[in-house]
């Protein structure tokens, strides 16, 4: 491949919004200094031809997928088998997403037995938002980089540790 051919690509991976323009701007100095882009790491930072945020960010929102019966179950469970060796933090959101698909399958059946004493119905109301506003926040934060954890979630899959953080406590030097 040409460099020229080279740039393009980094163009179009920057006008797809998978580059950010320092990236782009870093990424074509290196190429046109005599250097190979290769596999670095904004380009091995990819799931299915889709950036890692992305790609977590349709995991949280897969969970609106319930006009099918049990898709918004399935589809993110399944999302995150399909991506959790390639990416440890697709491998961390998809834990917190299980965890509260789990959670709220429990809250239904509990709720949903609670209607006959009538304070199931406001609880079941209050679980049927939390079901379309939780993903919807989830998605975002993931499109920023950020892992949250849904509130009145019960951790059923330990959700791994972020490899980046670093946590002085722990540290004995």
């Amino acid at each position: 491949m040409s460099i020229s051919d080279e740039i393009e690509r980094l163009a179009q991976l920057r006008d797809q919004g998978q580059l950010t323009d320092d990236e782009f701007h870093e990424a074509k100095s290196q190429l046109l200094s005599g250097g190979h882009v290769g596999e670095s790491a904004q380009f091995a930072d990819q799931i299915f031809g889709m950036s890692t945020k992305s790609w977590c960010m349709l995991m949280h929102f897969s969970q609106l997928l319930n006009c099918a019966p049990g898709a918004g179950m399935i589809a993110p469970i399944c999302m995150w088998v399909l991506s959790k060796e390639q990416s440890a933090e697709a491998d961390r959101h998809g834990a917190v997403i299980t965890n509260w698909v789990i959670t709220s399958l429990i809250y239904s059946v509990v709720f949903g037995l609670l209607i006959f004493v009538i304070i199931g119905i406001p609880l079941m109301f209050a679980l049927v938002l939390a079901l379309v506003v939780f993903p919807i926040v989830g998605g975002l934060k993931a499109l920023n980089g950020e892992l949250w954890r849904y509130p009145m979630s019960i951790e059923f899959i330990t959700v791994p540790a972020d490899p980046d953080e670093f946590y002085e406590e722990d540290s004995y030097f």
